[in-house]
């Protein structure tokens, strides 16, 4: 086939052909890199998670080394009638969680369904439903009334819907209260 344009319009055409090229392969390099830096953050993300995992393991297991590890101080309790005392002293100092989760429903006054409790480092965290901002209001009055307990947080938003609530609340326990309700 025989190119009867002029050189000028031929030179142009070739000269398009090439820039749709490499623009084509630019994008297409591009975009390449993009997927790889996308893939190597993913990567990056999984094995921080498993670091984390297992940082957690590793303390969980150094935790269970710690109780065994005890045997020593048996023996020497065993022949001083020291276990006796260590082991009273042992559940003397325990937190009594169902005491603490006795107190929370005790408090919990009509209106008002705990969904979840949680104890952590002298912190319980719960939540629940309401069916409304009163008997939400009387059950922090009632958790501000017991005993052994510091401080009661209910988060702002807890208190933006006056009817079908579903709350959220963290109560600090008092220094000697952590230590088994006493």
């Amino acid at each position: 086939m025989v190119n009867l344009l002029p050189q000028y319009w031929q030179k142009k055409l070739k000269d398009e052909e090439v820039f749709k090229t490499v623009s084509i392969l630019g994008i297409v390099v591009v975009l390449a890199m993009i997927s790889f830096i996308l893939m190597l953050f993913l990567v990056k993300q999984y094995y921080s998670v498993n670091v984390a995992y297992l940082d957690a393991a590793v303390v969980e297991k150094e935790q269970e080394l710690k109780i065994f590890k005890t045997e020593a101080d048996e023996k020497k309790a065993v022949a001083t009638d020291e276990l006796v005392s260590r082991i009273g002293n042992f559940y003397a100092g325990q937190i009594k969680i169902t005491d603490l989760f006795s107190r929370v429903s005790g408090a919990t006054p009509a209106g008002v369904d705990l969904a979840s409790f949680g104890y952590y480092l002298n912190n319980i965290d719960i939540q629940g439903y309401a069916t409304d901002r009163d008997a939400l209001v009387s059950f922090k009055n009632k958790l501000e009334s017991v005993p052994g307990f510091k401080k009661v947080i209910f988060p702002q938003d807890n208190w933006l819907k006056a009817r079908d609530i579903s709350f959220s609340a963290n109560i600090e326990l008092a220094g000697n209260d952590a230590a088994g309700g006493k």
